[in-house]
């Protein structure tokens, strides 16, 4: 995701101008069709991340409100799949010695 993220409509206009497909865009994963909205709604969160760090819990509790998620099992559900996303991106995002120490 990190390869392509918000370059992807920019990847495929080029691959569909000439033909050739980009590998971040040949390698980019599918989202399953149950998977689109909390996918959606991790990329509009992903704006209310604190620099450097997570997704506040406030800004994903603020969105199920203003999308009138009322449930609470699908509002636990859904910020437990934000929250692992969120996660996962921020594994991806970190620079590969970042957790190393100096001289090692």
């Amino acid at each position: 995701m990190l390869e392509w993220g918000a370059r992807a409509d920019l990847l495929e206009a080029r691959a569909a101008g000439t033909g050739i497909v980009p590998p971040a865009l040949a390698s980019r994963p599918e989202i399953a069709p149950w998977a689109d909205p909390y996918w959606r709604a991790f990329l509009d969160l992903s704006r209310e991340r604190l620099p450097a760090g997570a997704i506040p819990l406030a800004a994903i509790r603020t969105w199920l409100d203003e999308e009138q998620v009322r449930d609470p099992v699908l509002r636990g559900e859904f910020r437990e799949l934000v929250v692992a996303l969120d996660q996962q991106w921020l594994a991806a995002s970190r620079p590969a010695d970042a957790g190393t120490v100096q001289g090692e």
